[in-house]
């Protein structure tokens, strides 16, 4: 699919004025999508969906790829009006989303970028996008901590504790095709992943399927994949941009 020179597909909706139909400008007038880099080859954005408030989302288009993001069967997601930092969301349940490459074979480095917010959990797990050795994917995984608090634990490397209902960030995993070599960035930490796959065919999910503990309650907003791995200027200009974009601070 081609893109405008403002980085939204061709074949999408757009007003009079050139604007993509369900974008948030800044008061300058640009979109605020308007950096994604050219190497974002999937991009779920919940301001491009068209739901009325609590409805049930089937599927999430991409708006790149062609590639949906389907429900798992448990704890069907709903469209949300006032979700992360009360722009619209999509909210899961547990044990959602998930997004296939269609059986291909990933070997090349790759990077994702999500805008999440937790609300509950069921598990006593940590949040984590991290490829999985025993599962070979990448999953979002939330603990609700210690005295009503989300605790985010870097493997060692520093942990971040974040209140319930607040716990606005975004997640950045790096996988670069080596099996030893994956990478998860948090406010700025980055820590190094043990394990891995270089044949898996799903990127990650959210929860785990078919573990309740791991479960977890919250809204996403927007999901961004990049067929590259992000040096750290593109990495904060993303980090930027998407803060702009959602009004809220990382």
């Amino acid at each position: 699919m081609g893109r405008f020179g403002d980085g939204t597909p061709t074949g999408g909706t757009r007003l009079g004025d050139g604007t993509p139909i369900g974008s948030v400008r800044k008061g300058d007038g640009t979109t605020l999508w308007s950096a994604i880099p050219d190497s974002a080859i999937h991009h779920y954005d919940s301001l491009k969906l068209d739901f009325d408030d609590d409805d049930e989302v089937d599927n999430w288009p991409d708006e790149i790829g062609n590639v949906d993001l389907d429900d798992i069967d448990t704890g069907s997601p709903t469209y949300k009006e006032d979700g992360v930092n009360s722009n619209p969301s999509v909210e899961f349940k547990q044990n959602i989303l998930t997004h296939s490459t269609g059986n291909v074979e990933i070997n090349d480095p790759y990077s994702i970028a999500v805008v999440a917010e937790c609300t509950g959990t069921r598990g006593d797990d940590d949040l984590n996008i991290v490829n999985d050795p025993d599962r070979s994917d990448m999953q979002i995984r939330i603990n609700d901590g210690i005295d009503n608090e989300q605790e985010v634990e870097l493997l060692g490397e520093g942990v971040n504790t974040i209140p319930l209902g607040d716990a606005v960030q975004q997640y950045v995993g790096v996988f670069t095709g080596d099996s030893s070599s994956t990478e998860h960035i948090c406010n700025d930490t980055t820590a190094s992943f043990d394990g891995g796959s270089t044949d898996a065919d799903t990127l990650f999910v959210g929860g785990e399927e078919g573990r309740t503990d791991r479960s977890w309650e919250g809204f996403i907003s927007e999901i961004i994949i990049y067929d590259e791995k992000l040096d750290s200027d593109t990495r904060q200009s993303e980090h930027d941009r998407l803060a702009d974009k959602w009004g809220i601070s990382f």
